[in-house]
């Protein structure tokens, strides 16, 4: 339950963050986090399973995978590093034209993945934060917390 009943396939991962990155004008890897998640949540309470296999954990800016770092630094994905006003790192993830294959994706999940991203494309990192503070996934559990898919069934509708 903790993965969504999903293996996690570090090409197919690759192909959805690129999805996003494609139809999404400035993606910030908080946005990204929890574009991950509603397409995993979403895939979970309609199908019964997730699409990336990610495993996420509560925490101050909501649901994050395990592994975030990493996923920053896959090969298959094309991530600026910025420095903002405090020399905090932050980072934007462009889409990579020579990775733009949606091969590994089924029709069921790029619709799942079309609408995540028609529902939250306008949102701000912080906007799409403060949406899922507000989801019992959030609410009910507690920092550094696996977040389980079975909140997956009270996601609010969209």
């Amino acid at each position: 339950i903790e993965n969504g009943y999903s293996i996690l396939n570090i090409d197919k991962l690759e192909q959805v963050i690129n999805f996003f990155a494609e139809r999404i004008k400035v993606l910030n890897k908080v946005h990204l986090m929890k574009l991950l998640w509603y397409s995993d949540a979403l895939s979970y309470k309609e199908n019964g399973n997730a699409i990336t296999g990610l495993v996420y954990e509560h925490k101050d800016m909501g649901a994050l995978p395990l592994g975030h770092n990493a996923i920053m630094e896959l090969s298959g994905i094309d991530v600026i590093e910025h420095y903002n006003f405090f020399n905090y790192p932050t980072y934007t993830v462009c889409p990579k034209k020579e990775n733009n294959s949606v091969s590994l994706i089924s029709k069921t999940e790029i619709n799942i993945l079309s609408r995540v991203c028609e529902k939250f494309k306008n949102y701000t990192g912080n906007q799409i934060a403060s949406y899922m503070h507000k989801e019992s996934a959030y609410i009910d559990t507690m920092n550094d917390e696996i977040i389980t898919f079975n909140y997956a069934k009270e996601i609010k509708d969209f």
